[in-house]
């Protein structure tokens, strides 16, 4: 039998009848993804699921719709409606906005200050409970830091000076009362590295610092010794030493600022690193550096409130002490290095030294105080001997003068003394060897005034020299002392370096034993 003509098409037609074309797949954004599906006679199917990104409409929820044949079952993907975002509310009056400002601003301002008061109540009661005369150490510091806390938040929660007030004079008591635990004269140590013509010559280290108050030298054919001083500091990295020295002796500033003389005094063999330690050099910074700009700190703390604080006018004077003359460091000095009018010291009624004659300039800020004491050491008598190529041939003292409107002053005093030698070792001749001569007599009666001053002995002899004359008040009474002794790690200094730490033990065991000496004797 032959087949139709046209059967092929007759096949397709009846496939076709059977089993009919799909509907085309359905596509809908859910989610912020695009999902397209097949529909079909058991429900949907899910042939596409992606993210896309709508930056112009934000999701709140989704809310799914059943499908128009039934329930959708847990493998088939339904199309979901987006529901636009509500309209914004309308906006505040900027008045009633500004005023909830400045109302939330008041309320944080008075819980910061009732926080404050509180916290210096707290600190004022533990203060004035706390009896000095027998807290240790540890007990004055930790009351004096929370004083110090409290201090700093009334102020900055802008607490009246009146509600302060009480606060700052326990502090300052507190203060006064660690500096009197330390004793009036404060001996340290340092030992500066090795030198480069040290090293050259292999030469062997004989002083090395046990730890951070005992010092040891080697001595050839004799045991060790060891010395006692209130802090030793390493031959380290140079400003790592300087800034722990600076947080040694940073107190004495707040010192001064209340009140009190303070002198810090450098002393030592000569290359010993004196002026290195108060002073500096071009590419290190010394203590007096850091003291200066800590003191323009301090008064700027205590000077926050101008209404309530009196002024006070920082001056700066640079003086020497040169073969037994007096040389005004900040005016000219002629080639015969006199200056007419002369500069000559005396002392008032009170007991405080003034210096006729002398040039003080007043500084505002810490820089103009900083360029004061860099032309009065532009101008100091150096010179080379065997010992050292710049060696100090006098004594300086650096001083600023603290003076308070309608009050008294008071003085922070560095004084860079002149190197103690042998005329042996350092082989001068002439005028060079008048000047060595000259500064032995003036350290050794230095030394005299400091043992009998920290032994509180009845008779100091100031007058033995100009240079105890023009320290009476600095050294003395009131006055805060610290001392550093600069030493020498080669073997080939060790002579001069035992007889430098020989005298500073001394004096600091005498300051050790004052307040033995001054207690009551037992009655009989």
């Amino acid at each position: 039998v032959q087949p139709p003509a046209n059967w092929v098409h007759q096949v397709k037609a009846l496939k076709f009848a059977q089993h009919p074309h799909p509907p085309p797949p359905q596509q809908a954004v859910c989610s912020r993804r695009t999902v397209v599906w097949q529909p079909g006679p058991g429900g949907p199917t899910l042939l596409q699921s992606k993210p896309v990104a709508m930056p112009a409409l934000r999701v709140l929820h989704c809310k799914v719709l059943p499908p128009k044949n039934g329930t959708v079952d847990g493998s088939a993907s339904v199309p979901t409606e987006l529901e636009q975002e509500k309209e914004p509310e309308p906006e505040k009056d900027p008045a009633e906005v500004q005023a909830e400002e400045e109302m939330a601003k008041e309320l944080a301002r008075l819980e910061r200050e009732e926080k404050a008061r509180c916290e210096v109540c707290e600190a004022v009661v533990e203060a004035t409970q706390l009896d000095v005369s027998v807290a240790d150490v540890v007990a004055l510091r930790l009351c004096r830091t929370k004083l110090l806390d409290a201090l700093s938040a009334a102020q900055q929660a802008e607490l009246p000076r009146v509600e302060r007030q009480l606060a700052e004079q326990q502090r300052r008591r507190l203060h006064n009362a660690l500096q009197d635990m330390k004793g009036q004269l404060r001996v340290s140590c340092r030992i500066r590295p090795l030198s480069a013509k040290e090293k050259a010559q292999q030469s062997d280290h004989a002083v090395y610092a046990i730890d951070s108050s005992h010092v040891g030298i080697v001595l050839p054919e004799l045991p060790p010794r060891v010395f006692e001083f209130d802090s030793v500091f390493r031959p380290d990295c140079p400003q790592q030493v300087m800034e722990e020295i600076f947080d040694d002796c940073r107190d004495l500033v707040q010192s001064a600022v209340d009140g009190h003389n303070v002198t810090v005094m450098t002393y030592g063999q000569t290359g010993a690193g004196k002026t290195y330690t108060l002073f500096g050099n071009k590419s290190q910074e010394g203590l007096a550096q850091y003291m200066i700009r800590e003191v323009f700190a301090r008064l700027g703390d205590q000077e926050s409130e101008l209404s309530e604080h009196p002024k006070v006018t920082v001056c700066g004077s640079a003086l020497e002490l040169y073969n037994n003359h007096f040389i005004d460091l900040l005016r000219p000095i002629d080639r015969t290095g006199r200056q007419s009018p002369g500069v000559k010291v005396c002392v008032d009624s009170e007991g405080c030294v003034q210096v006729d004659g002398l040039a003080q300039l007043v500084a505002a800020e810490p820089q103009e105080l900083l360029q004061i004491l860099r032309r009065g050491l532009a101008q100091r008598v150096v010179a080379e001997h065997a010992m050292n190529a710049d060696s100090s041939r006098s004594h300086m003292v650096f001083t600023v003068r603290l003076t308070v409107e309608g009050g008294a002053a008071r003085k922070l005093t560095f004084c860079d003394l002149g190197g103690c030698e042998r005329l042996k070792r350092t082989q001068v001749v002439g005028d060079l060897q008048k000047e060595a001569i000259e500064i032995n007599k003036s350290l050794s009666a230095l030394s005299s005034v400091i043992e009998a001053v920290a032994g509180r002995r009845r008779h100091v002899p100031y007058r033995d020299h100009k240079l105890t004359s023009l320290l009476r008040d600095a050294v003395g009474g009131t006055a805060k002392v610290l001392m550093y002794v600069c030493c020498s790690p080669a073997a080939s200094n060790l002579e001069e370096t035992a007889a430098a730490l020989k005298l500073a033990s001394r004096a600091a065991k005498v300051v050790n034993q004052r307040s033995e000496a001054n207690e009551p004797a037992p009655e009989e």
